[in-house]
């Protein structure tokens, strides 16, 4: 069963009715299922916060 998080993302992608699914779409889905069902559990509200830093810098993203 998919999360709400996946269930949006799926449902964004139908609604721009994508044909063909990217390989970097494919396995960056593979990555964050892998993230939220391992690593993400493992971490207290604190250290999330600090891995969500570490990412968002080292890829120069703006978090929300």
């Amino acid at each position: 069963m998919m999360d709400t998080e996946d269930e949006d993302s799926y449902r964004d992608l139908n609604e721009k009715k994508v044909s063909k699914l990217s390989d970097g779409w494919r396995e960056g889905r593979n990555l964050v299922m892998k993230l939220r069902s391992g690593l993400f559990k493992k971490l207290n509200d604190e250290e999330l916060d600090d891995l969500m830093d570490v990412i968002s810098t080292s890829f120069d993203m703006i978090r929300r």
